[in-house]
C-alpha cells in the first residue's frame, strides 16, 4: 500500500456522481508540528473535494493556489473553504471567431435520427433489441470502420457484415432522401454567408467592412464523416441550404487527404478544414489561426477532435445523448473524454472550465456577439454587390464540378 494512503481517503464528487481521480499525495512532517502533511494535485476536476483523514491530522494545499493551506485536525470533520479552487478559471479573452467548422449530421441535419431508424428496422428483423444511446453514442461521429465494428461487436448479428453493409446501405438510400435541417440551422447559415457583405465593394467603390475594423467576414467550411455517396443522397434536397459550404471547403469522410484511422476524434478533419480556408482567402486577409475557429458539433468524438485541433467547440447534441452523459458534460466539453485512447498527447487536452466549448440546447437564437461575429442585417441580400458575388461563386463552383 502506498504510504499515503495509510493516512488519507480522498472523495471528489459532482452533482450526479463521483468522479475517478488522478492525483499524486505526497506526505511528510510540517516544520515545527507533530501532524502531518499531505499534497493533492487534483488536475482541474470540476466538483467539490472532500478530505478524510483515517488516523492523523491532514493539511492540504490546492495544485491551483498553492501559496494557501487547508488545515484538519479532526477525523472526517474536513470540509475544504468554498474558495478553494477546483477547476480552472474560464478564458475571457478569445480573439473574434474568423471561421466556422461545421459537422453535418445530427448536427446541421436529421440523419442521426434517421441511421436508428434503419439500424432498429434491422436489428428487429434479426430478433435484436433495439440501438440502445449507450452504443449510439460511441457510433456518432466517427468514419464508418470504426463506427461499423463497435456495432457489430455488440450487436452479434447472425449475417455476415458485408449482408449486413448492403441491407443497412439500401434502407438509407430509401430514408437519407428525406432529411431535413435541424432548428435554428437555416438561419444560423445564412446569417453566416452573408457576413460576406463586410469583405464587398459597394456599387460606389467603398466597402461596407474592412478586414482592420470589427466587422469582417467568417468563413465557414464542413468537416463531416460522411462519405461522398451519402453527402449527395442526403442533401441532393437541399442544396441551396449547402450553397454556403463551398466545394472546396467541404471534407468528406472519404478525403484522400485524411490518412485511414485518422478521423474524429483526432483533430486532423478540422485542421484540414481550416487548412482549405487559409488556402483560399482573398488577398490581403492573414491565414486564420485554430483560435479563432469555431467548430460545431453533436457528438462526443467531434467535441474532442475540435478540443484537440485547438479550437474553439459549440457542442449541440441529440436530446437522447444528452441525458446519456448526464453529470459530465464539463468532461466532454473539455475534450476530456479519452475517445481517442492513449495515442492522444497531453497537450492536445483542455482542462474543465477553461472556457474554450459551450453546450447549447439547439442553434435557434445564437449568440454571435458573444464569439466577436457581427452579423449585417438581412437587406443587405439584395444589394447588388451581394447578389454578384454569389453569382460569381456558383460559377466558380459549377466550373469546378
Amino acid at each position: 500500500m502506498d504510504v499515503a494512503a495509510e493516512w488519507l481517503c480522498v472523495v471528489y464528487a459532482t452533482e450526479q456522481r463521483d468522479l475517478q481521480l488522478m492525483i499524486s499525495v505526497t506526505w511528510g512532517p510540517i516544520p515545527g508540528s507533530r501532524s502531518s502533511r499531505v499534497e493533492l494535485l487534483v488536475g482541474g476536476r470540476r466538483g467539490s473535494a472532500r478530505v478524510i483523514p483515517v488516523s492523523r491530522p491532514a493539511l492540504l494545499r490546492s495544485s491551483r493556489s498553492s501559496s494557501r493551506n487547508y488545515f484538519c485536525s479532526e477525523e472526517a470533520s474536513f470540509r475544504p473553504p468554498a474558495d478553494l479552487p477546483t477547476t480552472m478559471a474560464p478564458r475571457t479573452d478569445f480573439p473574434p471567431v474568423r471561421a466556422c467548422l461545421f459537422d453535418m449530421d445530427g448536427l446541421l441535419l436529421d440523419t442521426e435520427d434517421i441511421y436508428t431508424l434503419c439500424i432498429n428496422l434491422l436489428l428487429e428483423k434479426y430478433d435484436r433489441p433495439n440501438l440502445p444511446w449507450s452504443i449510439k453514442a460511441q457510433l456518432q461521429g466517427r468514419p464508418f470502420p470504426q463506427a461499423n465494428a463497435i456495432f457489430h461487436e455488440w450487436a452479434q448479428l447472425p449475417v455476415p457484415q458485408d449482408d449486413y453493409n448492403k441491407q443497412i446501405q439500401d434502407l438509407q438510400s430509401q430514408h437519407f432522401p428525406t432529411t431535413k435541417p435541424l432548428p435554428g440551422v437555416e438561419k444560423l447559415l445564412s446569417d453566416l454567408g452573408r457576413t460576406r457583405w463586410w469583405d464587398l465593394s459597394a456599387s460606389d467603390g467603398k466597402t461596407p467592412g474592412d478586414r482592420t475594423a470589427r466587422p469582417h467576414r467568417v468563413h465557414i467550411a464542413l468537416a463531416t464523416s460522411s462519405h461522398s455517396k451519402n453527402f449527395q443522397i442526403k442533401t441532393a434536397h437541399l442544396t441551396e441550404l449547402f450553397s454556403v459550404f463551398e466545394t472546396p471547403r467541404r471534407v468528406l469522410g472519404d478525403d484522400q487527404r485524411v490518412a485511414p484511422g485518422r478521423g474524429k476524434p483526432l483533430p486532423d478533419i478540422y485542421l484540414l478544414a481550416l487548412q482549405t480556408i487559409n488556402d483560399s482567402l482573398p488577398a490581403g486577409e492573414k491565414p486564420i489561426t485554430p483560435e479563432e475557429c469555431l467548430v460545431f458539433e453533436d457528438s462526443v468524438p467531434g467535441v474532442e477532435a475540435g478540443r484537440r485541433a485547438g479550437m474553439r467547440v459549440v457542442w449541440c447534441p441529440h436530446p437522447m445523448l444528452k441525458q446519456e452523459y448526464a453529470g459530465r458534460e464539463a468532461e466532454i466539453l473539455a475534450g476530456r473524454m479519452g475517445a481517442a485512447g492513449e495515442a492522444v498527447d497531453v497537450h492536445q487536452l483542455g482542462e474543465i472550465g477553461d472556457g474554450w466549448a459551450d453546450y447549447y440546447q439547439d442553434l435557434q437564437n445564437f449568440p454571435y456577439e458573444k464569439y466577436g461575429m457581427a452579423i449585417p442585417p438581412a437587406e443587405t441580400e439584395l444589394e447588388p454587390a451581394m447578389q454578384e458575388d454569389l453569382s460569381q461563386r456558383i460559377v466558380a463552383e459549377s466550373a469546378e464540378q
